[in-house]
């Protein structure tokens, strides 16, 4: 099938808003066989249409930024980190990676001097 961006939905739309202008006269003031003729090319205005009508509204769907904040309710709250019992209020210091209690202002492995 036929693939295009949906930015040339207003040139699908006018496509097809002629065709079905021309189809429907066709068919309705031709001769005989010109008449089926005109009804088919209605129906391949008729679908340009609603191809042109799909595109639009694709591209109004698309428009919408992922990132927009007054969704941001829609959002479930994140959980809150559960620390191990053991680990509660603990340090951990950045030379030696020694884990200590948060109330030493040195690393009694290291001698770091913590800055508070």
């Amino acid at each position: 099938m036929f693939r295009a961006s949906p930015v040339n939905w207003p040139a699908r739309f006018a496509a097809g808003l002629m065709l079905l202008i021309l189809g429907g006269r066709l068919a309705l003031s031709g001769p005989p066989p010109l008449r089926l003729l005109g009804l088919a090319i209605a129906g391949a205005g008729a679908w340009a249409m609603a191809r042109g009508i799909a595109g639009a509204l694709e591209a109004w769907m698309r428009r919408r930024d992922p990132y927009d904040l007054s969704r941001l309710w829609e959002l479930d709250e994140p959980e809150e980190p559960v620390e191990p019992e053991g680990e509660q209020g603990l340090v951990y210091c950045h030379v030696c990676g020694a884990a200590m209690p948060g109330r030493l202002g040195a690393c009694p492995q290291c001698g770091n001097r913590f800055r508070g």
